[in-house]
């Protein structure tokens, strides 16, 4: 069963709450210069509910955050909006999504990052 635009909807603007979330956790670790240190970011998927830690480095959310329709999700948890959603990458205690159809469109232009300055990873040249 394919998901309507509205249910799209609310599930991009879910996730993008917990994506604004863990940019202002990554400033916190940036300012106080927290180094490689594993950061906990919150899981950033469509289950409201979910409170799930996913501990990372800077430079692995920095991954994520490289595209406006990617996102953070706990291992399993890319499962509540499958057909919204492609996985991306597996990684070591979470996993990649970019969301797809409506979700996408709406995930790219809840971005925080949209307007700004190149991201950290940009300025590296990664």
């Amino acid at each position: 069963m394919r998901t309507d635009e509205l249910t799209q909807e609310r599930i991009a603007r879910n996730d993008a709450r917990f994506r604004s979330a863990n940019e202002q956790i990554e400033k916190a670790a940036e300012r106080y210069e927290v180094g490689d240190v594993p950061i906990p970011f919150l899981c950033e998927c469509a289950d409201i509910s979910c409170r799930q830690v996913i501990r990372m480095s800077l430079d692995s959310y920095e991954e994520v955050r490289s595209d406006g329709r990617a996102f953070l999700n706990a291992p399993g948890h890319e499962d509540g909006a499958a057909d919204v959603t492609e996985t991306v990458a597996q990684r070591d205690g979470y996993t990649i999504v970019r969301k797809i159809n409506h979700a996408g469109e709406v995930a790219e232009r809840l971005d925080p990052r949209r307007e700004e300055a190149p991201s950290r990873a940009q300025e590296e040249g990664r």
